[in-house]
């Protein structure tokens, strides 16, 4: 599948954990270990995200993710990442006794909010997608890409240079996350990763 081989598409942030990452242990798929690091720390140890960068104003991003949270506080899916505190996540959480997929909005050091949440019965895996388009970013899943429901959508000027300074760009891609830094905590899998130029 995609993760055969990182290609030179792929970013890590800062010096990665190789023990987070693998491409043969679920051969064909992408498996994310989480840690206790957060994706708004912004030096030290790397959290578990594999990236690229953003290339288009137009552009299709997907991934369909196998994941069963067990405690509270376990979470992964996709991100867009501009630095530590201007950052998007649609991701797969644990809700009760069971899962939800959820739309995290960080702007800033003083808001990071959950802006939107939807059920997600059973175990099986899911799509997870994002629409980029110039002035907003849309957000999606279902159980297959020809049965997506939205979630919610951003603005994409509070991911931009004017906003957050800097000139590297935005990334996008998959992140896990497990705040117990069990090591024994269920992982993310990643079947594909999609990211396709729109005109």
């Amino acid at each position: 599948m995609l993760f055969r081989s990182p290609g030179p598409a792929w970013n890590f942030l800062r010096n990665p954990v190789r023990a987070s990452t693998s491409t043969t242990e679920r051969r064909g798929w992408l498996t994310l270990h989480g840690t206790a690091v957060p994706l708004d720390q912004a030096d030290g140890v790397s959290p578990t995200l594999v990236v690229r960068r953003q290339e288009h104003l137009r552009a299709r991003i997907a991934a369909r993710i196998d994941f069963t949270p067990a405690r509270d506080g376990e979470e992964a899916g996709l991100v867009l990442y501009r630095e530590p505190r201007h950052r998007y996540e649609i991701g797969v959480r644990r809700n009760g006794a069971g899962r939800e997929v959820f739309l995290r909005q960080t702007v800033g050091a003083y808001l990071s909010t959950v802006t939107a949440t939807a059920p997600a019965p059973g175990n099986a895996p899911l799509v997870l997608q994002i629409e980029a388009e110039p002035t907003r970013y849309t957000f999606a899943w279902g159980p297959s890409q020809d049965h997506l429901q939205p979630l919610g959508a951003a603005e994409t000027r509070l991911l931009s240079t004017e906003v957050t300074g800097g000139f590297i760009g935005t990334y996008v891609g998959m992140y896990a996350l497990a705040p117990s830094g069990d090591p024994s905590a269920p992982p993310a899998a990643f079947d594909w990763f999609d990211y396709e130029k729109h005109e």
